[in-house]
């Protein structure tokens, strides 16, 4: 694959203005809420925000990045399950890794959750990848990362809805998100998020009453 590969300025630049075009459409999409973000900052190989701060884990010998780590803050998960109910938590850590011929071959990207996240597509083992294809390069896979936090149903993709669709790597937590209405979970995860922003209008429910039973919070 070295015939693939992009001069390292190129390669490190394309990954860099991902990045930036990340953060574009966040907050492009916290606005579409009427929420308004924080603007990130830039010191050296780290982009920092109080929500979400990515920070490169190193570069090859030939200076281009290895990976990225990506520290996410008040985006709720689900990091446990006790007594049938799901704990929400609402910091995440995650590593991916980026293989020298990006953009090429999207789908050896290595995408690692390094904290607690009983998720459908993550192990408990914190060295296995999640079982996930990337579809697009540095601001979607970001992107979906943080999408997938919040069990957005087009990407875990729960057999029930995508026939074509596997278990993933927990199928218990799967069967627990198809019976309650993948929709409504990340309905419910979207509502949680907006509200460390704003006040949720009275009258407007939030979570329905199949899912509230089967929730708590760290």
């Amino acid at each position: 694959m070295q015939d693939l590969n992009l001069p390292p300025l190129i390669f490190n630049r394309r990954i860099e203005i991902g990045i930036e075009n990340f953060y574009k459409e966040f907050s492009g999409f916290a606005l579409s809420y009427e929420i308004s973000i924080s603007k990130h900052k830039r010191i050296e190989d780290s982009w920092i925000q109080e929500d979400i701060t990515i920070r490169s884990i190193g570069k090859r010998k030939d200076k281009t990045y290895k990976g990225f780590e990506i520290v996410l803050n008040r985006i709720p998960g689900i990091v446990n399950k006790r007594n049938g109910k799901a704990i929400i938590g609402f910091n995440h850590i995650f590593v991916f890794k980026i293989p020298r011929y990006y953009p090429y071959r999207l789908d050896k990207v290595k995408i690692y959750c390094k904290t607690p996240l009983l998720h459908p597509r993550c192990s408990s083992n914190r060295e296995m990848p999640v079982c996930y294809i990337v579809n697009g390069e540095i601001d979607r896979i970001i992107g979906d990362i943080i999408f997938n936090v919040l069990l957005k149903p087009d990407l875990v993709k729960p057999p029930s809805l995508y026939k074509d669709s596997d278990w993933g790597l927990n199928i218990e937590i799967m069967k627990w998100y198809q019976d309650l209405n993948p929709q409504k979970v990340f309905e419910y995860m979207l509502t949680r998020w907006i509200s460390f922003y704003k006040v949720l209008p009275t009258g407007i429910p939030d979570i329905t009453e199949k899912i509230k039973p089967k929730v708590t919070f760290l």
